[in-house]
């Protein structure tokens, strides 16, 4: 029996390190070109490590292998102008041999309508010769299994192995394990489906020897082994573009397999996969995987489990896209402090996350009263109540609500509040006036003060009142200059004054200053 390889690798579309050629996975001869790509299909060369995505234009060479996972396709043009589609769910190698080309089709399905006219099929060791003629169109089926290739003509001549495919019927070819039965026809016109022989039929039609139906026997029977780990422990760095996968060597007589995946040793709860193929994607939702394997042959027939493999999933840390934001606010007067504004944050995405929780510390810069949002994208609004700075960190979660990075990096948004407007000062001497006027009414009576610099201010106000409280104004004033005439008569009597900056935003004003004093006296002193 070979042994079975198995390892844990990244399907990743750009993983450069280990990449021998993005036009051309391999390093052989070319063979033709990618002319079309549809959905899931994946090239490795023979000296890859790892699978790539395929891509338009992407060259063919010697000893490629292309991967077709479901709902996909791919169509390649070889160098004599000719082409071939291959269906979902296929995997094939390319060769040569010659001037002809040589197909490893391992599982799947082949379609063209402008066949080569020298293609050889590889089918396990084993080669099968198709010939076309022309704007031949058919198809080509295989199972996992050895020995059964299903060809179907559906216009212009076709040959394997030297018989006539009949147009629209199935010919199955499974070539015989010896000579002595290549003799005799593998297939009629009809559909015929040869399964596969028993050790005692072969004698029986080979006339075999006793020892070597004995042997025949024993192989048939022998037992399927367990795979066997190429390593026991793996850590791979999770990405967008890569995600883990297990990959092992096809075993001998093995039809499928089954993988199963948990998060503890003793796979409590598992995830079981049923796969032909030797690649497997795994899902987890913890950054622990434990895996295992099993080989299924005839009759489903199992093997003994593999060795357990544990592989550690590491998954990149949250950047912040937005670590510091800054934010001024006109204010209005002395007494506004702002109004709560929405802020909009933003971070890396990270590969298996479920949800993202942000959360934003108070002014004091304790988490313990954070305000905290969930969130599915990379990216969230956060409410912060008035001017200040604050800071925020944001955490990932899979579905299983496990924390799967660590938290990012502090964050800082800066609610800064502007405000220039400088109080105007009564002088002391204009604080507490005092005028005679012989008729009892005063007029042309300047009232002054001074101006704080400021870039804000771009006018004043001034009010005289009956009272402090200023509830019955006598007079109000706008003047853009540090003092104002008064030029209306003013009946004696006591009066209060006081003046405020204005700026040009709407509403922006300074503090009123303290009031000053003004009394109008009738007669002389």
């Amino acid at each position: 029996m070979i042994g079975l390889s198995i390892g844990f690798y990244a399907l990743h579309t750009d993983f450069s390190f280990f990449n021998i050629g993005r036009n051309g996975a391999g390093s052989g001869n070319s063979i033709g070109s990618v002319s079309q790509v549809e959905s899931d299909v994946r090239v490795r060369g023979t000296k890859n490590i790892f699978w790539q995505n395929a891509r338009s234009d992407d060259v063919v060479a010697q000893g490629d292998s292309l991967f077709v996972g479901p709902d996909s396709s791919i169509v390649v043009k070889f160098e004599d102008g000719t082409s071939i589609t291959i269906g979902a769910n296929s995997l094939i190698k390319f060769k040569t041999e010659g001037n002809q080309v040589k197909l490893n089709l391992q599982y799947g399905s082949i379609k063209s309508q402008n066949l080569p006219s020298n293609l050889v099929l590889d089918d396990c060791g084993k080669s099968v010769n198709i010939e076309s003629k022309g704007d031949a169109d058919l198809e080509i089926g295989k199972s996992s299994e050895c020995g059964k290739i299903q060809v179907k003509s559906k216009k212009g001549e076709v040959k394997v192995n030297n018989q006539v495919v009949t147009q629209n019927k199935d010919l199955i070819v499974a070539p015989p394990p010896t000579a002595k039965l290549m003799e005799k026809p593998l297939v009629n016109e009809a559909l015929v489906k040869l399964e596969s022989l028993s050790a005692l039929d072969v004698a029986k039609l080979n006339e075999m020897k006793p020892e070597d139906v004995q042997k025949k026997i024993e192989a048939e029977t022998k037992p399927l082994l367990p795979p066997q780990l190429i390593r026991e422990s793996a850590k791979i760095i999770v990405d967008k573009d890569r995600v883990p996968a297990a990959s092992w060597a096809k075993a001998e007589n093995a039809k499928e397999y089954i993988l199963e995946t948990a998060d503890n040793p003793e796979f409590n709860n598992p995830t079981v996969t049923r796969t032909p193929a030797s690649i497997s994607k795994i899902e987890s939702t913890s950054d622990q995987v434990y895996y295992r394997l099993k080989s299924v042959g005839n009759n489903n027939a199992t093997s003994e489990y593999s060795k357990t493999g544990k592989i550690d999933l590491v998954y990149p840390s949250i950047k912040l896209k937005d670590d510091k934001i800054v934010y001024d606010y006109i204010a209005k007067d002395s007494q506004d402090v702002g109004k709560p504004k929405n802020f909009n944050v933003r971070w890396n995405e990270v590969p298996n996350a479920d949800k993202y929780v942000v959360e934003v510390a108070n002014k004091d810069g304790d988490f313990t009263k954070a305000q905290s949002y969930t969130v599915r994208t990379p990216a969230s609004a956060v409410k912060i109540p008035g001017q200040g700075k604050y800071q925020y960190r944001v955490s990932a979660y899979n579905k299983a609500e496990r924390k799967i990075s660590s938290t990012s990096k502090m964050g800082e948004i800066f609610y800064n509040r502007i405000f220039d407007m400088k109080t105007p000062v009564i002088a002391k001497a204009a604080s507490s006036l005092q005028f005679f006027f012989q008729k009892g009414l005063g007029k042309y009576i300047w009232l002054k003060w001074m101006a704080p610099e400021s870039k804000s201010t771009d006018k004043f106000r001034v009010e005289i009142s009956k009272d402090q409280n200023f509830s019955n104004l006598f007079q109000s004033y706008s003047t853009n200059k540090n003092k104002v005439l008064v030029q209306e008569n003013i009946p004696a009597g006591q009066y209060f004054w006081r003046v405020r900056a204005e700026g040009q935003e709407k509403d922006q004003v300074s503090d009123w200053s303290k009031p000053g004093f003004l009394e109008v006296n009738s007669g002389a002193l």
